[in-house]
């Protein structure tokens, strides 16, 4: 379908802007769209050459893989294309980048420059993991419940609740400070302790008004740590899209590699056992739902700590204290020291779950549940190393308490 209209050049002159794209000279020549509404606008032969590779594999449904160097606008060269395909054929692409700063720039630059350019109503949304949003159930919660640790940490988030009352988007990178972990995590978006649609706050949850602007997209930006979570949660990170492309690919193996794959740490052991019950504070999410026989709660998770300690002191024996990762070729390389802990812990849970009445307490329960059953199947894997076509290993960082990381991941 061919579309003229007139429009003007930086000049102010009336130009004719050929919408059926007949070849990508049109846009990217010297006399082309973009020349006209860019002072000192120089062809690229490389750009154009690039551009249609990236239209024939559009037309023919294939992979392509261009390696394009310094200087070339190779951003604009698969942009120009796909936006036309998109908007014309009601597509929706994701465009996956490695570092914040390329996001920026085709969100902030790039995209809007192109959409004033072409002419075309051409809608993107830069999407964000789920733990980069404020939680307004969660972050109520945190302070009723008491879930700090320190007085520093109820001052800072004293001053994010200060925040939420003026923020629109409640994303974490609006803060003029860079939150604690310690902080942050007990009142952001995580996803198996989300509500959804039972949520109270679900109209005005900015995650969800986040997600419905994406799904009015048609080009979507993420990094390739949330584009491999989506493939690895089963699709739900991210809108349905037809096509993707990977800029900045060469970082894509070590992304892949972390999301699926797994891990088993002693720092996510941690985390679990002090999100029920922290020994420091004597709160969490058992006092929470107010778990009858707390001293009961107490006695399994501190079967579950003191295993945790044994396995990993076994492994610094195994491997030693310094950094290293090395693969691991035989299962049964060490004693499993933890399963038994960890499945009372979950069957614990799963009792505690019947007997709650409020949904909420339930669903959050449900979710502990589900990572302690989650960590053990992990820890199984990887010790009797079931799972085929996968690679395992132990990587050990040199940091206080010597993080140790047993791992296994999918190769070939």
């Amino acid at each position: 379908m061919e579309v003229k209209d007139t429009s003007k050049d930086i000049l102010g002159k009336d130009v004719v802007i050929d919408r059926s794209l007949k070849n990508h000279e049109d846009i990217l020549g010297k006399d082309g769209i973009i020349a006209r509404s860019l002072k000192n606008y120089e062809e690229r032969p490389e750009q154009i050459e690039m551009a249609k590779a990236v239209q024939e594999a559009i037309s023919s449904s294939t992979h392509l893989i261009v390696e394009a160097g310094t200087g070339i606008g190779k951003s604009i060269a698969y942009l120009v294309p796909f936006i036309y395909w998109a908007t014309e054929e009601k597509k929706r692409v994701v465009i996956s980048t490695y570092t914040k700063t390329l996001q920026q720039q085709l969100v902030e630059k790039d995209l809007p420059f192109l959409k004033k350019a072409l002419e075309i109503d051409l809608q993107f949304s830069l999407c964000l993991g789920g733990e980069n949003y404020l939680c307004l159930r969660r972050a109520p919660e945190a302070s009723q419940y008491g879930l700090f640790d320190s007085g520093d940490q109820t001052k800072e988030y004293e001053e994010i609740r200060n925040w939420q009352r003026k923020t629109k988007t409640g994303l974490r990178q609006e803060l003029d400070f860079e939150p604690s972990t310690g902080v942050w995590s007990k009142i952001c978006r995580v996803g198996d302790l989300c509500m959804g649609n039972s949520c109270p706050y679900r109209d005005n949850c900015f995650y969800n008004q986040a997600r419905r602007t994406q799904y009015k997209s048609h080009l979507l930006v993420c990094n390739h740590h949330l584009y491999f979570a989506n493939l690895a949660s089963g699709n739900k990170a991210l809108p349905a899209f037809d096509a993707v492309v990977f800029d900045e690919a060469h970082s894509i193996e070590d992304v892949a590699t972390n999301y699926l794959g797994k891990e088993v740490s002693n720092l996510r052991i941690k985390y679990l056992c002090d999100s029920l019950l922290n020994p420091k504070t004597g709160k969490g999410i058992l006092t929470r739902v107010k778990a009858k026989r707390i001293d009961t709660s107490e006695d399994i998770l501190g079967k579950v700590r003191v295993a945790s300690s044994e396995f990993f002191l076994n492994l610094t024996s195994l491997f030693g204290k310094e950094a290293i990762t090395k693969r691991i070729r035989k299962p049964d390389f060490i004693y499993n020291s933890l399963s038994e802990p960890l499945l009372a812990l979950s069957s614990y849970l799963k009792g505690l779950e019947d007997g709650l009445s409020r949904e909420e307490e339930r669903m959050e329960v449900s979710a502990f549940s589900g990572m302690v059953e989650e960590l053990n199947d992990d820890l199984e894997a990887i010790i009797k190393q079931t799972l085929k076509n996968y690679v395992y290993w132990i990587e050990i960082i040199k940091r206080p308490n010597f993080t140790k990381y047993p791992y296994f991941a999918p190769f070939g």
